[in-house]
């Protein structure tokens, strides 16, 4: 599809090893994305909350994703 770079991977380890540091990378940008909101807060007077809301929530699911691949690796 030409969306994302493509890590072909036989190995679990690698394979879990590619995943978590493409989530660690996700939590890296929703927490610019949220930074960014920050900085727009008068702006956004009326889209900020919601948007606030949603984008920590993708971080704590990201992070959960980083917790629960952590586990599988044995870290």
């Amino acid at each position: 599809m030409g969306v994302a770079e493509t890590h072909p991977e036989k190995e679990l380890s690698k394979i879990l090893e590619i995943n978590l540091a493409g989530e660690k990378h996700a939590v890296e940008v929703y927490t610019g994305i949220l930074s960014l909101l920050d900085s727009k807060k008068e702006e956004l007077k009326y889209e900020y909350h919601k948007l606030e809301h949603s984008v920590r929530h993708i971080i704590l699911d990201e992070e959960e994703h980083i917790f629960q691949l952590r586990l599988l690796l044995g870290l």
